[in-house]
């Protein structure tokens, strides 16, 4: 059976850049009993299983019906220096938000204006904040 030429890029066509790696150095903050206590905790008891976008939005959208659905989403990330524990920092999110959101993060990791807590990390000045940025 022959062998077909191994293809080469013709000298005009650009070189594709590689994509960059996602950045998941805090993974082990996720696994950790800590968080998954936390976070049902947070689902059950403080945001009743509802999207807080689309309760903003005077919408009821309940994330638990749905598996994979459910984003406990760090309103500034922490790799920006958002505060991993603290609750202002926290909004439950449905998956197209959390998805919209995490794109506007690629071009600016800070969405919205800061403040620092006792422990000197960033949360939001004010939550509903994010809530008009994806809106828009």
């Amino acid at each position: 059976m022959p062998n077909s030429p191994k293809w080469e890029r013709p000298y005009w066509m650009p070189k594709q850049e590689k994509q960059k790696e996602p950045d998941h150095s805090n993974q082990k903050e996720y696994e950790s009993s800590w968080w998954r206590k936390y976070r049902k905790n947070y689902i059950k008891n403080i945001s009743r299983g509802l999207c807080e976008v689309e309760k903003a939005l005077g919408k009821i959208y309940d994330v638990t019906l749905k598996k994979r659905d459910a984003y406990l989403d760090h309103i500034i990330r922490i790799n920006a220096g958002g505060s991993l524990k603290d609750p202002r920092n926290h909004m439950l999110m449905r998956a197209y938000w959390h998805n919209k959101k995490r794109g506007l993060e690629g071009k600016k990791s800070i969405l919205i204006e800061t403040i620092k807590n006792k422990d000197g990390e960033l949360i939001p000045k004010n939550r509903m904040d994010i809530i008009a940025v994806l809106t828009k």
